[in-house]
């Protein structure tokens, strides 16, 4: 489920219904953030996808923070490897 709202909200993205895309990684994050063992690699796709529409969006700020938190998760499953 949580993947899809994430393709969802790339879709959204693309169509540029920036409220829509907003609400559907807001979802899928949350879907994530309540499931044990939810695959790092996804959440950090999840992430990144949406930092790009906050980008799009001129909420550069709120942005850096995804992407970090993205960049973090990418690192640790690198280093678990």
């Amino acid at each position: 489920m949580a993947a899809s709202l994430s393709n969802l909200g790339r879709l959204y993205r693309e169509q540029k219904r920036f409220r829509e895309s907003e609400d559907s990684f807001s979802r899928a994050l949350a879907i994530y953030d309540k499931v044990p063992g939810a695959s790092p690699k996804r959440v950090a796709q999840t992430l990144t996808e949406y930092a790009k529409l906050l980008r799009a969006t001129n909420r550069a700020a709120e942005a850096e923070k995804l992407e970090a938190r993205a960049k973090a998760m990418k690192d640790e499953q690198k280093r678990a490897q």
